[in-house]
């Protein structure tokens, strides 16, 4: 079920995103918004957002 949350607000910000703009002039502009978006959203799970009081699993590589 997480995974579905993370691709809805994915999709839902890529609807909020291309409504201000409106109009693209054609595909490639479109496609480096969703692309920029991807990578603002990349960024965002890797930074690993943490919640409070949560322990998780160390993923460390030693």
């Amino acid at each position: 079920m997480r995974t579905t949350n993370l691709l809805e607000r994915f999709n839902q910000e890529i609807k909020r995103r291309t409504k201000v703009v409106r109009i693209f002039p054609n595909e490639d502009t479109a496609l480096r918004l969703i692309a920029a978006l991807a990578a603002e959203q990349t960024d965002e799970w890797l930074s690993g957002r943490k919640i409070p009081g949560y322990v998780g699993e160390d993923r460390g590589g030693s």
